[in-house]
């Protein structure tokens, strides 16, 4: 990705003392993007020059759309974390839990822990997305037929996924 090169990467987070996590800074790396690129604003900024991404996907009469270059940097990510990764065992059926998630004054989701028991009983790997390195969660989601999630956030990680999943 060319166009990322040489420019810097502004971010800002929710908490004032809030770091950026690891799999998002792996992430970064993937188009590589060090840590050294990363400035985080704490403040009102005045930027010399500033890209913002366009939009890459949306719904339109319950019809979803995904731009060709949302999916080439899908396929870019896959492809990346897929690579190095062919030996590694994993279940053909997950279960993504949110009971490891933290953010701010919200920790989990309530009733998670019976969830995670009965995808168990039912022969699913629980994972938590937040404790899996990027590259190793991308590679699970990538050789599960079946992938359960509750709707939130985990469920958006269905792009990493083959079409054939479940």
């Amino acid at each position: 990705y060319p166009a990322l090169r040489n420019c810097k990467i502004v971010y800002t987070t929710i908490g004032r003392d809030d770091e950026l996590p690891e799999n998002f800074r792996e992430l970064l790396r993937i188009f590589e993007i060090d840590d050294d690129r990363l400035v985080r604003l704490e403040r009102v900024t005045k930027l010399h020059d500033c890209y913002l991404a366009d939009e890459c996907f949306g719904a339109e009469r319950s019809e979803r759309w995904f731009t060709p270059e949302y999916r080439e940097v899908i396929r870019y990510i896959c492809q990346k974390c897929t690579d190095d990764r062919s030996a590694t065992p994993s279940s053909s059926k997950i279960y993504l839990s949110r009971r490891a998630w933290r953010s701010g004054w919200v920790s989990g989701e309530f009733g998670e822990q019976y969830l995670e028991r009965a995808f168990q009983g039912a022969g699913f790997e629980v994972v938590h997305p937040e404790q899996v390195p990027f590259r190793e969660f991308v590679w699970k989601l990538q050789h599960a037929t079946v992938v359960a999630a509750t709707e939130c956030s985990s469920s958006h990680n269905a792009v990493f996924m083959p079409k054939d999943t479940t």
